[in-house]
């Protein structure tokens, strides 16, 4: 019997806990309207598509929402870009192509998910009939699509595309069809303002018909194949029923039975089994109808029938969170499966100084109000007051620390005033003594007698049953008392920590050493505010230190020193204001701090952290207040309540949201930025997870968001880009975007992901194949040219390069022909130089005798070819100036040079052209003449005599008369030239001695 109770109790605290559970979520729901980019704040329905992405119909159209941000789907001309209506009366999700359904009231809509596009649906071909307004949709367990349109019904096969009529017997002319369910069986059941009609798919047999001329704004079918049903003003209905479909049951809940509203306007069931209901004054909640339990609901808001209280639509997604749409308010999102941690019903969560449970179960809790009473069952809360002519009775006396002591099964309780402890009766405070003194932690000694510690006197040991004091040991404030044994109690204070020993009635205090501010000296605090301290092992303990984190502190026995090791530095903990620490049955920790609560493995290998919106208070938890019961349930004390959850419940839910890919701008340094889902197709999603990229497309930016629907905040992402950077870059939840520039062509793998609200990174991964193709000049195409060309190139330049060769060769042929010309040319000009007397540039006498012996080379060729030229000779003149010396010495060498040079030009004047002439040496000139006949060349010889007679220098002082001697010989037959110029020597000093200026040669007989 007694086994029987207790297992009652414990369900009755599970679906309790669970159905409070739901009432917190909604206090902590996310909402969002039209300042978060909502376009209309009513939302008349609620769908989610296979990409996660919710869809909620409006006033204005449909929106889309990933999360993080709206696009809106409003009304056109067309469908071709829009909606023919604004108002949307249903959504409903073909689940086996992603098509979404949209009931309207301008006809039927298919948002093509393949094709991302809206599609005007018609539901006949025939000429004249067309339908307008379309209420309701449901696609039934066969997938076939069945919906009212303009007081009919029609239904479409699931691989068909058109629909036929469904005739509706004993419907009224102007009926309305409200909502279209199906349960396992495929029998359809219809909320119309006629009741609910009831269709037997495999018979097409219609059923009677329930609730006749009642106006059904709702239907649904729960987890059990039970019906509830949703009326205008008659409130909910849940019906059972037979085999046959007969009902067998039918229970009616009104606002008399605790409904909120007797308008219910939608209703869902969790997948943990809760039924909720949502009506003209907010939502109610039946707890867990999936496993049977008793049909009772929770109200979660009491206000009166208003528009901001009207809930319109309700929705389970797939992460078995509660979305629902209201009147004037946008639409709220609530996660009740992942408030792990529960508030215990104190009077709207008052705030909770400390908690205590007693042997019985009891669990106690103060408050600024006194002390508070809550049942076993956590279902309810009695304020108990202090006792009648009690010194505090009527007073504002806060009520601080309290603590049971099953030492003398007593509850003592820590005032502003004093001590007081919960009379024996349990209907009572009473105060008990050191009156006057704030007390702010308690605990006990083996005999009963209390520590206690104070705001501001250190801590007194106490004896409650003599009211005397034992022993006062100074501190400051006393944030916490640890007795590890009779003889060692540690005191937690703002100013450091304490070491008692009640037996010697000593104290050693502990602080941290200023000098050495970042080490951990072993003697040495790594703080002096300390929050807590409890035991870990024997001599081991837990030790929070405000601002600093949570460490490990080892007790040398023997020497009393203390050693520090942080523990978890890098997490929530560490700059974290820690509250209290509780060791649950499997030996692990519950930490409660500013931030929210962290549980430590009992090994220190693992810490996972738990904040607000897994239901820890936001205000965060006061320091000591904790308490455990015997069924291993944790409770911590905050200002947003009393906080408790059993270790083993503490599992946190599979929500793991869809990343996807949300819109893709390029940016082309010719053309601009085009842009990939955007305003222009707003609804559609990337799910062709390639993109081709040009050479001219510089910029690329990526953006992307996970459907984290309540928290999304908390969700990171991280990408990379294979090909460029292999390594994971991460970044936060206001990050949702990656750019690119100037990408190299080739081909590239981006991958993005990202972790669910509890920053576990998700298994799937956003993965896009990237090709950037090569400007066009590198392109395969262009690369067979240029091979062409290069090929082309290297031929027409080694046809170049051979015609080049050619030119050079012959240009160098040129080259040695010219240069040997220019040789020989100079070679004679040289030759000449050399053959010239450099003052009267005429022969001197080495080129004379070049010349004449030439000229004598000549005649004998000549005479041996002709027997007529046979004694042909040439004569030579051998002319001297007459007394040359005289005019150097008279009027010096260079009137004597011009002499040379006039008389040199004299002679050649009178000498014939082919005649040679030649300076032999000094002032004597040597003549060739062409002539064998001495007379005549004696003639010539005597001509230029007479004339260098008659010539006369002029430019100088004085008329200088020249004169010339010389001598004339023929050159013989035997050739001889010296012989010859010999000769003329002669007679040219024959001449001379004569009396000169003659000509002397021999005459022939």
């Amino acid at each position: 019997m007694h086994l029987w109770i207790s297992l009652a109790l414990f369900f009755g605290i599970v679906a309790n806990a669970y159905s409070s559970s739901a009432k917190e979520a909604l206090l902590s729901k996310r909402t969002l309207s039209t300042q978060d980019g909502l376009s209309q704040i009513t939302v008349y329905d609620i769908e989610q598509d296979l990409d996660g992405y919710i869809w909620l119909a409006t006033q204005k159209g449909i929106d889309r929402f990933d999360g993080y941000s709206f696009v809106n789907f409003a009304q056109t001309a067309t469908t071709k870009n829009g909606l023919l209506s604004t108002r949307i009366n249903d959504l409903e999700l073909n689940h086996e192509n992603g098509n979404l359904w949209l009931a309207t009231t301008s006809g039927l809509h298919r948002f093509n998910n393949a094709l991302g596009k809206m599609e005007d649906i018609l539901l006949s071909s025939n000429p004249g009939e067309d339908y307008q307004r379309v209420t309701a949709l449901h696609f039934d367990q066969n997938n076939d699509l069945w919906l009212e349109a303009d007081s009919k019904l029609f239904t479409k096969a699931n691989l068909s595309e058109s629909f036929s009529e469904v005739n509706m017997p004993n419907s009224p002319a102007m009926l309305t069809i409200y909502e279209i369910v199906s349960d396992q069986q495929n029998i359809l059941y219809f909320a119309t303002n006629a009741g609910v009609f009831r269709l037997d798919t495999r018979s097409q047999k219609w059923l009677p018909t329930l609730l006749s001329d009642v106006l059904v704004w709702s239907v649904f079918i729960d987890s059990n194949q039970n019906l509830w049903v949703g009326t205008n003003g008659k409130g909910l209905f849940h019906y059972t029923f037979d085999a046959n479909y007969e009902p067998v049951t039918k229970q009616h809940f009104s606002k008399e039975q605790g409904l909120s509203h007797n308008i219910v306007n939608d209703i869902e069931q969790t997948k943990s089994g809760e039924v909720w209901v949502a009506t003209n004054s907010g939502l109610n909640i039946f707890s867990d109808v999936k496993n049977g339990q008793a049909l009772t609901p929770i109200q979660t808001s009491n206000a009166d029938s208003d528009s901001k209280s009207k809930i319109n639509s309700l929705f389970i997604d797939a992460s078995d969170q509660v979305l629902y749409g209201t009147l004037v308010s946008g639409f709220s999102v609530v996660s009740p499966q992942s408030l792990l941690f529960q508030r215990v019903a104190i009077d709207n969560n008052k705030v909770i100084f400390a908690a205590e449970v007693d042997n019985q179960g009891t669990l106690w809790a103060t408050s600024p109000e006194g002390l508070w009473k809550i049942e076993a069952n956590l279902s309810s809360s009695t304020l108990v007051n202090f006792e009648k002519d009690d010194i505090n009775e009527g007073t504002s006396n806060i009520l601080l620390g309290t603590h049971y002591s099953a030492a003398n099964d007593m509850l003592w309780i820590g005032t502003r005033v004093g001590l007081a402890r919960l009379n024996d009766s349990k209907n009572g405070v009473s105060s008990v003594g050191l009156n006057g003194i704030p007390i702010y932690s308690i605990e006990n000694d083996e005999q009963g007698n209390l520590y206690l510690g104070t705001v501001s006197n250190g801590m007194y040991h106490y004896n409650p049953n003599t009211f005397e004091i034992i022993h006062h040991y100074e501190a400051d404030r006393v944030l916490g008392i640890h007795v590890s044994g009779p003889d060692k109690v540690w005191l937690a204070t703002p100013k450091g920590l304490i070491k008692v020993n009640p037996l010697e009635k000593t104290q050693l205090n502990y602080k941290h050493d200023n000098n050495n501010p970042n080490s951990l000296p072993s003697d040495s605090l790594p703080g002096n505010y300390i929050s807590w301290i409890s035991s870990k092992s024997n001599n081991q303990y837990l030790v929070a230190v405000n601002s600093k984190g949570l460490f490990n502190m080892t007790e040398d026995e023997t020497t009393g020193k203390l050693h520090f090791t942080e523990l978890f530095p890098t997490s929530s903990l560490k700059d974290a204001s820690i509250a209290a620490i509780v060791k649950d049955q499997q030996k692990n920790f519950w930490v409660s701090s500013i931030k929210g609560i962290a549980k430590i493995a009992a090994d220190y290998s693992s810490l996972e952290f738990y904040d607000s919106t897994d239901g820890t208070a936001k205000g965060g938890y006061f320091i000591g207040g904790k308490s455990i019961n015997s069924n291993g349930r944790i409770f911590f004390a905050g200002s947003d309540g009393l906080t408790h959850f059993h270790p083993d419940e503490i599992v946190r839910p599979k929500v793991n949201p869809r990343l996807n890919l949300t819109h893709i701008d390029i940016l082309n340094e010719h053309l601009g930025s085009r842009k990939i889902n955007t305003t222009n197709d707003p609804l559609s999603t990337l799910k062709d997870l390639s993109l081709a990229l040009e050479d001219s497309d510089i910029v690329v930016t990526f953006e992307f968001a996970a459907t984290e629907l309540v928290a999304p905040e908390k969700i990171k992402y991280a990408h990379r880009l294979i090909g460029f950077n292999s390594l994971w870059q991460e970044l936060k939840s206001n990050k949702r975007s990656i750019t690119y520039t100037s990408l190299a062509a080739g081909h590239y793998v981006l991958e993005i992901k990202a972790t669910n609200r509890y920053g576990e990174w998700l298994a799937d991964h956003v993965s896009m194949d990237i090709e950037v193709s090569p400007p066009w000049y590198l392109s395969n195409v262009a690369l067979i040219l240029w091979i062409i060309l290069a090929l082309l190139s290297i031929y027409l330049y080694a046809r170049w390069r051979s015609y080049s060769l050619y030119l050079r060769s012959q240009h160098l042929a040129n080259e040695v022909t010219n240069k040997t010309r220019d040789l020989a040319l100079a070679n004679d000009k040289l030759r000449k130089l050399s053959d010239l007397d450099p003052l009267t540039n005429i022969f001197n006498r080495r080129g004379f005798t070049h010349a004449a012996k030439k000229q004598l080379a000549e005649y004998n060729e000549s005479s041996n070819n002709s027997k007529n030229n046979a004694n042909k000779v040439f004569s030579i003149v051998l002319f001297d100036i007459d007394f040359f010396k005289n005019i150097n010495d008279t009027y010096g060498h260079d009137v004597g040079d011009e002499v040379l040079i006039a008389i040199s030009q004299k002679i050649q004047n009178s000498l014939g052209v082919d005649d040679k002439l030649g300076r032999w040496g000094g002032e004597e000139f040597i003549a060739l003449i062409h002539t064998d006949n001495i007379e005549i060349a004696f003639k010539i010889a005597e001509r230029v005599r007479s004339q260098v007679a008659d010539f006369t220098l002029n430019g100088t002082a004085e008329k200088i008369q020249i004169t010339l001697s010389g001598g004339l010989a023929v050159v013989q037959a035997d050739n001889n030239l010296t012989r010859c110029i010999k000769e003329a020597d002669t007679l040219l000093f024959q001449a001379k001695e004569n009396g000169r200026n003659q000509i002397a040669y021999k005459h022939t007989s």
